[in-house]
């Protein structure tokens, strides 16, 4: 049983960078340990063009969300309704999570991960059976995937699978914590899964030319290239991980 509510959540975006991107829709529903459910949804003015290709897959275009409040508008209200929740999404670990923490970041809000389960449907997924989430529905559900890229219709696709899965997997149940352990690769250090432990359980880069090194050792070798990493344009969460290293 849920201890705390679970607000399983999607974003549709102006693209797929993390940290230059924009949510042109989000919604939200949050699953009471009571039983008892809401729903946040809202187009969001992301004050940039929407690419022809987001508005092929989506059906949002410049037009749907010239009216609509930007993301700082709505940045309380969404802020309170994920207060004190854990989250799911698919693919939100990866993606959803870092973006979302991106923008309340330029609406001057901090998003604290910490104490919170996030439970990525799509990691499960992939682990247990490899595949996206039409396929997952279908698989798990016998279902197809109506409005697909429409966040509401995700999100509840989303809970539809998440709850075959626990029904599924002996493994799982419906426990935040099981989860949360069940949505990532163990030896991940931060969401894009840009760093990695090693056996010795050194924090190393999981990307490049760098690949497999530890972080304590390219800082007396590579300091440049870590100065790098920490100005170019990865999510705030790698960067923080890299940050406790250097400065600890």
């Amino acid at each position: 049983m849920l201890k705390k509510p679970l607000v399983i959540f999607d974003l549709e975006t102006t693209g797929l960078n993390t940290e230059q991107d924009r949510i042109i829709e989000v919604g939200a529903l949050k699953i009471n340990p009571s039983g008892d459910n809401e729903l946040f949804q809202s187009y969001v003015n992301p004050k940039m063009d929407i690419p022809l290709i987001v508005t092929d897959i989506t059906g949002i275009d410049n037009d749907t969300v010239k009216d609509a409040p930007t993301f700082k508008e709505i940045s309380d209200e969404l802020y309170q309704f994920m207060n004190g929740c854990d989250f799911a999404g698919y693919n939100s670990n990866k993606f959803d999570i870092p973006l979302l923490v991106a923008e309340f970041k330029r609406s001057v809000i901090k998003l604290n991960l910490d104490g919170r389960a996030l439970i990525d449907a799509c990691y499960i997924f992939k682990s247990m059976e490899r595949r996206n989430l039409a396929n997952a529905l279908k698989f798990y559900c016998g279902e197809d995937l109506k409005n697909s890229h429409s966040a509401i219709a995700d999100l509840q696709a989303t809970w539809r699978v998440l709850q075959e899965q626990i029904r599924r997997y002996p493994n799982l149940s419906l426990d935040a914590d099981v989860l949360h352990r069940a949505s990532k690769d163990e030896s991940s250090v931060d969401l894009a899964n840009k760093l990695t432990r090693d056996s010795e359980d050194f924090v190393c880069i999981n990307f490049g030319k760098h690949k497999g090194k530890r972080i304590v050792d390219l800082m007396i070798n590579e300091s440049k290239y870590l100065k790098w990493v920490m100005d170019s344009d990865f999510s705030e969460d790698t960067k923080k991980h890299i940050s406790k290293i250097l400065y600890s």
